[in-house]
């Protein structure tokens, strides 16, 4: 069990799949290396800090009765 206070873990997970995604995006589109890498990192440390400081996270599954 965490402490309550730590995220979810599918908020790293969630973060860092919408920056990678993003990174390709940016690039499919012309943007050069360095300019996608900065906006995909910037944009995807944004969204896990705001779940951190919201307390956002996807639902996690647990077994019936626990």
């Amino acid at each position: 069990m965490r402490p309550p206070s730590s995220p979810p873990p599918s908020t790293f997970a969630t973060a860092a799949a919408f920056a990678a995604g993003l990174f390709v995006a940016l690039r499919w589109i012309g943007l050069d290396v360095p300019v996608a890498g900065l906006i995909a990192a910037t944009l995807g440390f944004a969204l896990r800090a705001m779940a951190i400081l919201r307390g956002l996270g996807l639902p996690i599954y647990r077994q019936p009765g626990d």
